[in-house]
């Protein structure tokens, strides 16, 4: 007989949910196990009074009800009190929780922090996975466990340092955590470890879980901090492990910076990253970066919406898309450099930045609408352009086969203010208007096709196995090269001179139009 399932977790949360909301005194009972302190009530106020530097508690239960108050009093920001809770259900806080210490709260069987709850703290780690005594006393920070709850917040943290949620599953921000003087991390893992530097919190991975996930959907902000979502799952080839859909904004202090192109932003950082084989990054909410970017995983990566005052790094052991919002234009701006790694591709589209670097070992690189007032370097096997690309100096591009499509003769496809250099191993199809200074442009095994041609220096075409130029060509000196044949539909106009460097079999076919060339004829068979 096939029995399904009861889930008897989600029912002992719902029943946990309405007892914490109706009960008197729902924090439970503590007891100081280590450091010096004390434990009180008045009324649906608890306190817990904290007079050395370390305390630890552990309780039978800590649940605030939503009519509740749990209150640590700590000597200073740097004191810390490390909550461990012995329950057979999660910790549920849904009242309100203040501390001008560090907390921490660590529960195997997970941590929520429910909808309306206020959480105001120095710093907080809410935690599904164990430390020991002698670690948190010595501040090595490693957790461990395998705790298999999940660490949620749904409510109203601040917190005037930092924010950890960290568990070996399912991690979830659905409410607003702000850190005014720290950063704000989510990180999901068997071993996790972190260090606190001042006000400022560093966060590690040292050991992969069977599911690990990271999802905020709600909001995380820093005044001057990062922020980092970091997961590392065994089993995340086939699914998400990092999805931002709300907001991330990550600021700095000293927003004068913004205008900075140069500078190395220290903080307003945002790290997103899925380590080992890796999962998924997806952020398809808001994600505003003070400082840099920083993307990782060994599968995709996928942006929209993207604000970065400095510059941006995603590698991928897949795919990497900077993609278009839905009605956007522009969508992902950098105002520092974008270098993108992406083993088998991916898509560039509506994203300018300072200079653009990107790398694929196989598959398709695609690019759309980019902007860019430097340079636009790419490597790949092949690589297409398929909407305006602007680029205020030099286009360099190394690949198997090079396609621009949908280009129109009167709007440039290419708009190269630079030099343009395009080595094709095999072919070089380019629809559309190309414009350029000096321009280099090689099919080595292929053929080469270009469309409408304006370039304000010299032209050197190669092309194995033919050329065409299917618009009018306007260039300075112009050279042809190929064993094939050349094909010219609409006529050149040469204000230097053109040369040709044919094979004896090849052939030219004249335009529409004549040519006129302003220096000499080079090369040309005579008919």
């Amino acid at each position: 007989m096939t029995q399904t399932p009861t889930p008897v977790r989600s029912i002992a949360l719902a029943a946990l949910l309405m007892a914490s909301a109706q009960a008197t005194h729902a924090v439970g009972t503590g007891t100081i196990t280590d450091g010096t302190g004390s434990i009180s009530r008045n009324g649906n106020t608890t306190t817990v009074t904290q007079t050395s530097n370390k305390l630890i508690v552990n309780w039978d239960s800590m649940n605030v009800g939503a009519n509740d108050t749990l209150t640590f009093a700590q000597k200073n920001a740097s004191a810390a009190v490390l909550n461990r809770i012995n329950s057979a259900d999660p910790t549920t806080i849904l009242g309100t929780l203040n501390a001008n210490g560090r907390v921490f709260i660590v529960n195997p069987n997970g941590v929520l922090i429910g909808n309306g709850a206020r959480v105001n703290v120095g710093s907080l780690v809410a935690s599904s996975l164990n430390i020991s005594d002698e670690d948190f006393k010595a501040d090595r920070l490693r957790f461990t466990g395998g705790g298999q709850g999940d660490v949620t917040n749904n409510g109203f943290v601040i917190a005037n340092e930092s924010v950890a949620l960290i568990g070996a599953k399912n991690v979830t921000n659905g409410g607003r955590i702000t850190s005014f003087n720290g950063d704000v991390a989510l990180a999901a893992g068997d071993a996790i470890y972190l260090t606190f530097a001042d006000s400022h919190l560093q966060v590690g991975l040292d050991k992969a879980s069977l599911e690990a996930l990271v999802v905020n959907r709600g909001i995380l902000t820093t005044r001057d901090g990062d922020i980092t979502l970091a997961a590392w799952a065994r089993d995340a080839l086939a699914r998400t492990a990092v999805n931002n859909t709300g907001v991330i904004e990550a600021a700095k202090l000293n927003l004068t910076q913004r205008a900075c192109l140069t500078c190395a932003p220290t903080r307003g950082n945002v790290w997103l990253e899925s380590i080992g084989n890796g999962g998924d990054i997806n952020s398809s909410g808001s994600l505003f970066a003070g400082g840099n970017l920083g993307a990782h995983t060994g599968s995709n990566i996928n942006f929209t919406n993207l604000r970065v005052m400095g510059g941006a790094v995603a590698s991928a052991g897949q795919k990497v898309n900077f993609l278009r919002s839905r009605g956007g234009t522009q969508s992902n701006q950098i105002v520092g450099d974008l270098e993108i790694a992406a083993r088998t591709g991916g898509t560039v589209d509506s994203t300018q930045a300072l200079n653009i670097q990107a790398f694929a070992e196989t598959g398709e690189l695609r690019f759309g609408d980019i902007f860019t007032p430097g340079n636009l370097s790419i490597w790949g096997d092949t690589i297409t352009f398929t909407g305006q690309t602007t680029i205020g100096r030099d286009l360099n591009v190394l690949g198997t086969n090079v396609i621009a499509t949908n280009g129109s003769y009167n709007a440039p496809l290419l708009d190269v203010r630079g030099n343009t250099t395009i080595d094709g191993f095999d072919n070089v199809l380019l629809s559309g208007r190309l414009f350029s200074n000096t321009t280099n442009i090689t099919a080595h095994n292929g053929q080469l096709m270009v469309g409408a041609l304006t370039t304000y220096g010299d032209t050197y075409l190669r092309g194995a196995q033919g050329i065409t130029i299917a618009g009018r060509g306007e260039t300075g000196n112009l050279t042809l090269e190929t064993a094939g044949n050349v094909d010219n539909w609409f006529g050149l106009q040469v204000f230097g001179d053109l040369t040709y460097k044919l094979a004896p079999t090849s052939l030219v076919f004249a335009g529409a139009k004549p040519d006129v060339v302003y220096g000499q004829v080079i090369g040309l068979p005579r008919r």
